[in-house]
């Protein structure tokens, strides 16, 4: 079980720009995601 730790280095290499982008276009995508159900659930509660 101890032998299971993720290295971040491990993964295959991309530009580093390149790959900060996907990130960060990713976390935008899971918050906007996370808002509309946020908003869903008021709005819902509210009726």
């Amino acid at each position: 079980m101890a032998k299971k730790k993720k290295h971040r280095s491990s993964q295959p290499k991309e530009p580093p720009q390149q790959k900060d982008d996907r990130v960060k276009v990713r976390e935008w995508v899971l918050l906007l995601t996370a808002l509309a159900q946020l908003a869903t659930a008021i709005i819902s509660l509210l009726r």
